[in-house]
């Protein structure tokens, strides 16, 4: 029984560091790479103390997954240089809102970006971008879904969802100062 409590403790706790993001910055100027090494292109560089997002502590050849918050831009930054200071909360229970049954097996969610900023919407390794002000219907294959919306200078929403066959779906993006 102690074993398998201890088991226990410790599959929760993997879940809990690789799945948890952080507000961190970068502690030297760096490249923002589009893959987790440097035979990857530069996207941009990342000044010194710039505030980034990082998805989470999981690592990819030495590289962690980030997205600099300056510019919105998701890439990857050698581990070294770059430093967790706070930890994200996930938005709590459901991200999006059922809106009705449809005949599609895919669901379909439409996404309406209520701000004068370009949206980066991410549902695990699918990314979608919002002009400022679009409103546009997406569909995805039913699952359940890390979701991360980002845009330049705000901190990035992060939560988890589960879109299920057959129910089309809304979201709203907003920010509380526009």
């Amino acid at each position: 029984m102690k074993k398998l409590l201890v088991i226990t403790y410790l599959l929760i706790a993997m879940v809990t560091v690789h799945g948890q993001s952080y507000l961190g910055f970068v502690n030297k100027t760096v490249n923002l790479r589009e893959g987790p090494g440097k035979e990857f292109n530069i996207l941009l560089t990342v000044n010194a103390g710039s505030k980034i997002f990082i998805i989470s502590l999981e690592e990819e050849n030495e590289f962690l997954n980030v997205i600099d918050i300056e510019s919105g831009t998701e890439g990857f930054v050698h581990r070294d240089f770059a430093k967790a200071e706070d930890v994200i909360i996930a938005a709590p229970g459901s991200i999006f809102s059922t809106t009705g049954k449809i005949d599609d097996e895919n669901p379909v969610l439409t996404v309406k970006n209520n701000t004068s900023k370009i949206l980066t919407l991410k549902l695990n390794k699918l990314v979608f971008t919002f002009r400022a002000g679009e409103t546009r219907a997406i569909s995805v294959p039913p699952g359940s879904y890390r979701v991360i919306a980002s845009a330049p200078r705000v901190i990035p929403m992060t939560g988890t969802d589960k879109l299920e066959k057959n129910l089309s779906y809304r979201w709203k993006f907003y920010l509380k100062d526009e």
